[in-house]
């Protein structure tokens, strides 16, 4: 089950307007929150798990509008989860949740339920009418401070369906019910009790829609947000001996075929998180004192104590095995699991997400300090939102305001975050090619080898079109980064970019093809179906063949002059795949794609 949207006011740091001027964040699979401290990002987090505890209380016995809230793990007192302490405001929320396949039990539930007798659920037979998963249902409700508890009240329930009249309404809200008429599916029929109307009728309809909808509600929360929620804080630590993940790691280990595998699953991404790799010849191995394990290290015949490999390792183990060792389809609220990693270890740690995303399924939270994580969410388009604090007219104090992150504001995030312009570059190297058509045709074959220049942080630049290329790169702004500077051309092309790069680019940066025009590597089948469209327009004889080495000089003489090139490049993105790229393109195109990588 995911949180597909939240909305909420007057709670934690957000005030009567909520989280935004929407007050709504729509939500994905990973939800980056980007802020400096105290600006609310910890309080997106625990508004998030308040959902666990407003569906805690629902039983068979209660109302939706009289239910008890409990008491929250993330407060040491009820006056903090209202905004600026003020018991007197009403928190007004509302949740909406996705119902997916991998929900088994909750599938179960719903696909039991009849489709062609009777009505006796009418919750289950609108979640039903929604044809595909996943299936959404919308929570909006109230909590309020009364003298000797907090309630809860559930003021209505949205369940998206595909029938054109039941789509319209909600199942519930507190002044109206829409109740279902018992019949056959064809002649069931929607009406509506007003509490204003006869109590009988408001009284009948309200015990027989409240009862379908609290056990429908109550499913929800025993099978799947009743601690679903993973809650990892920012100081995380492991002790030496008898440490719950060390004990939990060996009872998977030792556990049965299922456990097993969820174990080498953990300790394969770890592998491959510490070491970048998971074919490193490593064992874990946990010696037993007083009943209790250690956890160690084992590289050939050297066992190495974990405290021996610092505190990231820790932090990695810790972060890793909290993620998976609980099961699959959890709600994981991380907060600044940059702690302890450096840039290209948050990197992995990002990948290493998504990579056990289809096997785990789970919603990621995350609060950060870290402009790295901003680039790797993008990356795998994951959501990312931008929390500060501000103030409106409305409220005396400061409240938490949270933005979807757009490109135009990276500057203002970063320098809110503390980042100053001499602390990163916006890319990470730049690379000269010959002319305009090299340089779309180079990002293209990149692209298609699944090595994206501009995933290394790659600016590419035609020396054509750039004018000075030599007075450009060996300007002061470009001299002061640290930028890697490379270049790439064909074999007739070397001498004259050697001498406009001169002391600006070194020797081994320059990589040159081994043929003498980049035509050369283009598909000779795409070249031909080219060449004999410029001889039917110019009505001349098609060549019958164009060997390799002769690409530039066929065509010349076909056209007449060099206004080809582009039009054949357009052809050669368009068609050509990446099982045609030859092997020494890949091999170069490679090389400086992992020099800055």
């Amino acid at each position: 089950m995911k949180i597909a949207e939240i909305s909420i006011n007057n709670c934690l740091s957000f005030g009567s307007t909520g989280l935004n001027e929407s007050n709504n964040l729509s939500l994905g699979v990973f939800n980056l929150f980007v802020g400096k401290n105290n600006s609310g990002k910890s309080n997106v987090l625990k508004a998030l798990q308040l959902l666990e505890s407003i569906l805690a209380p629902i039983n068979a016995k209660v109302k939706l509008q009289s239910l008890i809230l409990p008491q929250q793990k993330f407060l040491t007192n009820i006056d903090d989860l209202f905004f600026a302490q003020d018991k007197k405001r009403t928190i007004n929320f509302s949740y909406t949740l996705l119902i997916e396949e991998s929900d088994k039990e909750l599938v179960h539930i719903i696909e039991s339920h009849p489709e062609n007798e009777n009505v006796n659920n009418p919750t289950l037979m609108l979640v039903k009418l929604k044809r595909n998963y996943p299936k959404k249902i919308k929570i909006v409700g109230a909590i309020e401070f009364q003298i000797d508890h907090t309630s809860v009240k559930i003021d209505s329930i949205f369940i998206s369906n595909d029938h054109q009249t039941y789509s319209k309404y909600p199942l519930f809200d507190r002044q109206n019910l829409m109740a279902l008429v018992l019949g056959d599916t064809a002649d069931r029929k929607v009406w509506k009790v007003a509490k204003h109307l006869n109590d009988k009728d408001w009284d009948n309809a309200y015990s027989r829609i409240n009862a379908s909808i609290v056990q429908f509600l109550g499913d929800i929360y025993n099978h799947n947000l009743k601690d679903s929620f993973i809650n990892i804080p920012a100081n995380r630590s492991i002790a030496p001996i008898g440490d719950d993940t060390i004990e939990a790691l060996v009872k998977l280990r030792d556990g049965p075929p299922e456990h097993i595998k969820l174990y080498d699953a953990i300790m394969d991404g770890v592998k491959k998180l510490i070491f970048e790799s998971n074919k490193i010849n490593l064992r874990y191995v946990y010696p037993e004192e007083g009943g209790k394990h250690r956890m160690k290290f084992q590289l050939g015949r050297v066992q190495l104590p974990l405290s021996s490999y610092g505190s990231g390792v820790e932090q990695t183990l810790a972060l890793a095995s909290e993620i998976m060792k609980n099961g699959s389809n959890k709600t994981v609220l991380i907060e600044e699991p940059e702690a302890h990693f450096h840039p290209l270890l948050q990197r992995q740690f990002i990948k290493f997400l998504n990579d056990i995303e289809k096997a785990f399924g789970h919603q990621y939270f995350i609060a950060t300090h870290s402009s790295t994580f901003i680039n790797e969410f993008e990356r795998i388009n994951g959501n990312v939102f931008f929390v500060q604090m501000g103030t409106n007219e409305r409220e005396q104090y400061e409240s938490t305001n949270v933005t979807p992150f757009k490109l135009e504001n990276e500057r203002t995030i970063l320098l809110d975050l503390g980042v100053k312009p001499s602390d990163i570059c916006f890319a990470n190297g730049i690379l000269v090619v010959e002319g305009s058509t090299d340089e779309a045709v180079y990002t293209d074959w990149a692209r298609k080898m699944g090595q994206p220049l501009e995933d290394a942080g790659l600016l590419t630049i035609d020396a054509e079109g750039a004018g000075n290329i030599h007075k450009y790169l060996s300007s002061e702004v470009i001299q002061k980064t640290c930028f890697d500077l490379f270049a790439l051309c064909d074999k007739n092309a070397e001498d004259d970019l050697r001498g406009k790069l001169k002391d600006i680019v070194s020797d081994d940066k320059i990589v040159v093809l081994d043929r003498g025009d980049l035509e050369d590597y283009y598909p000779r089948e795409i070249v031909m179906d080219f060449a004999r469209e410029l001889a039917e327009k110019r009505e001349l004889n098609a060549p019958t063949e164009i060997p390799i080495g002769n690409t530039v000089q066929v065509l010349n003489e076909l056209k007449g002059n060099e206004m080809w090139k582009k039009p054949l490049a357009r052809k050669i993105i368009e068609k050509m795949t990446e099982a045609q790229i030859e092997p020494e393109l890949r091999e170069k195109i490679t090389q400086i794609y992992k020099s800055v990588c």
